[in-house]
């Protein structure tokens, strides 16, 4: 098992929070995770520019340096590569994992998010990890977001 932590920056510290309260309570919460050892921590700010994502991400890599911790950053392998990050975490409906292999350095984590157990079982086989998403309702997702729940989450494990 991995334990990860997926930033959600607007849930800390509020969504009407300006830009650099919800920069703080992000890397404050990635300190707490990395001081207390979590395998991964994955960057995932999808409404964030490019600019400010790549500051972010060069920060926790800063941040997890000599740690256990690493850092991948959601879908934007450019942003990972550029950053030094330790891997990339590709949408479902992503590039493929080949591809990504072939243009990444050895050891550069892929990890991908599935819904159905034959996407896990199809996806799978050419990352490094799996989510499984999304089990329980949650703010991160629209409410008609489709659901596996407990039974999903078994069958697809």
């Amino acid at each position: 098992m991995i334990l990860q932590l997926i930033t959600d920056r607007r849930r800390l510290a509020g969504r009407d929070a300006p830009w650099p309260d919800q920069r703080r309570c992000l890397l404050t919460q990635a300190r707490f995770a990395v001081d207390a050892g979590i395998d991964l921590i994955q960057l995932r700010e999808s409404d964030v520019d490019a600019g400010l994502l790549y500051e972010l991400a060069v920060e926790l890599v800063a941040m997890a340096a000599g740690s256990r911790t690493r850092l991948v950053v959601n879908d934007r392998l450019d942003i990972a590569l550029a950053a030094g990050a330790d891997g990339v975490h590709l949408r479902e409906d992503s590039v493929g994992a080949e591809a990504v292999r072939r243009v990444v350095p050895p050891g550069f984590l892929i990890g991908r998010s599935v819904h159905t157990a034959g996407d896990a079982a199809y996806l799978g086989r050419t990352v490094d990890y799996l989510i499984a998403g999304t089990v329980w309702p949650t703010a991160s997702k629209p409410p008609s977001h489709p659901l596996l729940g407990a039974a999903g989450l078994a069958a697809l494990v």
